[in-house]
């Protein structure tokens, strides 16, 4: 649906990318690890450039795309743009510090599990619990409405409706906390997972460390230390079977609805101009 490719289009892709970029410079000035800290207001420059990304902003990334015919370099270079016109000496010092120490999927992974974790909290989950939230309702209202069962098609025991509600009501509960639960990881482990460039230019520095603070901080990832260039994205995986879970679930329901209505037990909403055969 629409709601959801707008977390996944290459638009939200470019705006995490820059996020990713200007929190790290964040966290460098924050740990004072290679400059002094800049003042407060070039700190808040930088925040307002990560919190009023604009649609002339994503076009400038394309564009300079164009030059350098690498994608996150564009959003390095653009980041650095912003800071050089900035007219804040502090800032226009630390720019090349932009992208320090990272390589490309160092922000690419970062910038994926973003996109993903802000869709799940924002569109995926709360529709999954406004589908609950209905469930109970009907679980409450009609549970002691008597309703006859049946097993391989054939009548069986009684039941109530309100019951039959509730057991879908329990099947998505579990869904959206395994979902909800499963953990969403990130590396910034540099080029092959090893730290070179890091102990190259500070051999005694505390980088798991650093790092595992720093995506936990900006981010609320959890840092996953064991790595190659790329991140896993197991977590999407498990993500994904969650949701194929879910969604199976749901079928179920849309299946037996389904039938009540076919058995006369539940009447379909009628709307004005809907018709349900063109004969």
């Amino acid at each position: 649906c629409s709601e959801i490719s707008a977390f996944f289009s290459e638009y939200a892709l470019i705006k995490h990318r820059i996020i990713v970029e200007v929190r790290w410079l964040l966290f460098l000035n924050e740990k004072e690890l290679f400059f002094k800290k800049v003042s407060a207001q070039s700190v808040e420059e930088l925040n307002q450039i990560e919190t009023n990304i604009t649609d002339s902003d994503i076009a400038r990334v394309k564009e300079i795309e164009e030059e350098t015919n690498h994608d996150v370099k564009a959003v390095e270079y653009f980041v650095k743009e912003k800071l050089s016109k900035s007219g804040r000496e502090d800032l226009v010092k630390i720019k090349e510090y932009v992208h320090y120490l990272c390589t490309s999927e160092d922000i690419n992974n970062v910038a994926y599990a973003m996109c993903l974790k802000v869709c799940l909290q924002d569109i995926i989950i709360p529709c999954m619990e406004k589908i609950m939230l209905k469930l109970k309702e009907l679980a409450v209202e009609y549970s002691d409405v008597p309703l006859l069962s049946r097993t391989h098609g054939q009548p069986a025991s009684s039941t109530t409706f309100g019951k039959e509600m509730a057991n879908f009501y329990s099947r998505i509960h579990h869904h959206v906390e395994v979902i909800r639960g499963v953990k969403i990881y990130a590396k910034f482990n540099g080029a092959v997972g090893n730290f070179n460039a890091h102990k190259v230019v500070s051999k005694n520095t505390d980088w798991i460390g650093h790092i595992k603070i720093f995506l936990q901080k900006y981010f609320d990832l959890t840092y996953g230390l064991y790595c190659t260039q790329i991140q896993d994205h197991d977590y999407i995986c498990e993500v994904c079977d969650g949701l194929a879970r879910a969604n199976a679930t749901l079928i179920d329901l849309c299946v037996d609805i389904w039938l009540y209505i076919s058995n006369n037990l539940l009447k379909l909403k009628l709307k004005d101009k809907e018709v349900g055969s063109s004969t």
